[in-house]
């Protein structure tokens, strides 16, 4: 059941597809990978207790950007007397942060000889346990391939303090496009890679090798490896309209992956305005006939994008409603003329399903000319989660 919490604009979170989301992916990767869950960002704006609440025991592995986070989520675990479950912290880590890491349990990457300064003055008997990353084409943290010999020999004088727990890299182009070509080529450099270093040292025979996210896992099976790194699809979004038709193309069947967000506001106010009437900053609006508008309680300090002035619609009462004038800072105005007479109060979907009629994340990135991602991340964390279980 779903409580309408004391607020402006309020997210509600559906436990039975997010389920739904992590058993596709469970079926897709079969037994022999681990299925690793990325909740960074606050689980893609979703909310981080309440994604954690659902799925903790029904993941491998989870991965965060921050120290923080990955504290949080151990804190969590303390708290509701959970089995802790591996966590990778995939961002910048600070020194201060490295006993909170080891006495934690809490495993690490490392991009390259730059971060063999954080190890300086460490006496510590227990190993850190790190992850390292090859950078094969995305250009962004990472060993360099051409440079690995080097960078491995820095790396070794902190060989003592360290357990080489697994070695990863990140896609460049697998969402982008429907050729993966150049994701393939990565594979191969990541591959030789490999190789090499297991060549040179015989401990890394075992190491666990992680490459592949949400896109990557439906794509390419050869860059599953070990564990997989569900993001953006385990919240019931695809990766790409091109994601999509290359996975069609490839199992003439498309999974269904159903969003798990929703947002929701109520109306602050409700009158009917003259024609000739001007909405918001700037005038951008004019009414050209008697309109009877709802203002919302809800504008872009919340992450309702600026830019979907005049462009975007909400739904009230199943019926697609435009949104008039400028977005403001804390409110937004829509057109309800079609959809009530009176001035009573009303409830307003702004994402999400309503009578059968949606708004997706995808047709407010259209209109942002952003993707969905941006979209769902920027939801405000100020704003409370309510987790549906009908």
């Amino acid at each position: 059941m779903t409580t309408t919490p004391k607020h402006t604009s309020w997210i509600e979170i559906k436990s039975c597809a997010l389920k739904n989301n992590l058993e596709i992916f469970r079926n897709i990767i079969g037994k022999n990978t681990s299925l690793g869950v990325v909740l960074k960002s606050n689980a893609y704006g979703h909310g981080l207790v309440d994604v954690l609440s659902i799925l903790h025991d029904k993941v491998d592995l989870i991965h965060v950007i921050s120290p923080e986070d990955a504290l949080f989520i151990r804190g969590y675990e303390k708290k509701n007397n959970l089995s802790p479950k591996r966590i990778l912290v995939l961002g910048s880590i600070d020194k201060n942060h490295l006993y909170d890491m080891m006495e934690n349990n809490i495993e690490l990457v490392l991009y390259g000889s730059e971060f063999l300064s954080l190890f300086e003055n460490i006496n510590t008997k227990q190993k850190f346990q790190i992850h390292l990353h090859i950078d094969t084409g995305l250009g962004r943290e990472g060993l360099k391939v051409s440079q690995i010999d080097n960078e491995m020999i820095c790396l070794e004088k902190i060989f003592d303090k360290v357990e080489i727990k697994g070695i990863m890299s990140h896609f460049a182009n697998t969402e982008d496009v429907t050729d993966q070509t150049y994701a393939k080529e990565q594979l191969g450099v990541f591959n030789e890679t490999v190789i090499k270093l297991q060549k040179k040292y015989p401990g890394l025979a075992n190491i666990e090798k992680h490459f592949a996210a949400s896109a990557a896992t439906m794509l390419l099976p050869e860059s599953r490896f070990d564990s997989v790194r569900i993001g953006i699809s385990l919240y019931g979004l695809w990766a790409s309209s091109e994601t999509k038709v290359s996975y069609n193309v490839l199992s003439k069947e498309l999974p269904d992956l159903q969003p798990v967000m929703s947002w929701k506001t109520k109306s602050q106010t409700v009158k009917k305005l003259e024609p000739g009437s001007f909405i918001g900053y700037g005038r951008s609006y004019k009414c050209e006939c008697p309109t009877r508008i709802a203002v919302l309680p809800v504008g872009y300090f919340d992450g309702y994008p600026r830019i979907l002035g005049n462009k975007a619609h909400v739904l009230v009462e199943g019926q697609r409603c435009p949104v008039i004038g400028r977005i403001m800072m804390n409110h937004i105005v829509i057109d309800i003329t079609n959809v009530t007479n009176d001035n009573r109060q009303i409830t307003v979907t702004l994402l999400g399903e309503d009578h059968g009629e949606k708004i997706t994340a995808e047709m407010i990135a259209e209109w942002s000319s952003t993707i969905n991602y941006e979209v769902v991340t920027r939801i405000g964390a100020h704003l409370p989660r309510i987790l549906r279980t009908d």
